[in-house]
C-alpha cells in the first residue's frame, strides 16, 4: 500500500495575488518619493544657508576694507547733516589718506545697467590713479550710502555709518544683503567743511 503525504501548508499557501503586490508598490513608491523630496529640501536649505554665509563673509570683508581706509584718513567730503546719501559720480566719499594719498568712493552705472561702487586712489586723471571695484569672486556691491557727523565734542573727529547693500554673483539662489557699519576716524584736528559730497 502506497501512502500519499500532503503537505497542508503547501495547499493554504497560494502567494502574493497580483492586486496585493502592486499595493506594496504603490505604498512603497510613495515612501521613496516623500523621503526623496525631505532630502532634497534639506539640501538646497543647506545650499541657500551656506550661500548667505559666503555672501556675508565676502560683504563683510569689503566694508571692513572701507573702514580701514576712513579710520586713519581725513574726511573731506562735507557732512551730511544726519540724512544718508548714495554714492554717485557726483556725490562722493572723499577721503585724505596718510597711507594711500586721494581716495574716492564712488558710484556709477555701467553699460548693462548695473550699478557698480569703486574706490579710486589718486586724484582724478592724475599718473598713479587706479581704481577697484568692490567685489569679490562671490559677490559685488551695488549700492553704498553714508552718513557723515561731525560732533562737536569730538574735537574733529568724523562719525562715518554706511550702510552697504550686496548681491552674490555666480551662485543660486542668489542672496541679496545690507550691512551698516559705524566708522569714526582716528585723525584730531580741525574739520573744514568742503563742498566734497553735495
Amino acid at each position: 500500500m502506497k501512502y500519499r503525504i500532503i503537505d497542508r501548508r503547501a495547499r493554504n499557501e497560494r502567494g502574493f495575488t497580483m492586486v496585493e503586490v502592486l499595493i506594496v508598490a504603490i505604498i512603497f513608491s510613495g515612501i521613496i518619493i516623500s523621503l526623496s523630496v525631505l532630502f532634497l529640501n534639506g539640501t538646497t536649505l543647506q545650499a541657500r544657508a551656506l550661500n548667505k554665509q559666503l555672501v556675508f563673509d565676502d560683504a563683510a570683508f569689503i566694508m571692513e576694507r572701507i573702514v580701514r581706509d576712513i579710520v586713519p584718513s581725513q574726511i573731506i567730503s562735507a557732512d551730511t547733516g544726519g540724512a544718508c546719501i548714495d554714492a554717485s559720480l557726483t556725490n562722493t566719499l572723499d577721503l585724505n589718506s596718510w597711507i594711500e594719498g586721494h581716495l574716492h568712493y564712488y558710484a556709477y552705472v555701467d553699460d548693462k545697467g548695473n550699478k557698480k561702487i569703486e574706490r579710486q586712489v589718486g586724484d582724478t586723471g592724475g599718473m598713479d590713479t587706479y581704481t577697484q571695484e568692490m567685489t569679490s569672486n562671490r559677490v559685488k556691491m551695488t549700492n553704498l550710502k553714508w552718513c557723515i557727523m561731525h560732533p562737536p565734542s569730538m574735537a574733529g573727529q568724523a562719525r562715518v555709518t554706511l550702510i552697504g547693500t550686496f548681491t552674490s554673483i555666480n551662485q543660486l539662489p542668489v542672496v541679496n544683503l545690507r550691512i551698516q557699519t559705524t566708522a569714526t576716524q582716528r585723525i584730531f584736528g580741525v574739520y573744514t567743511p568742503t563742498l566734497g559730497s553735495l
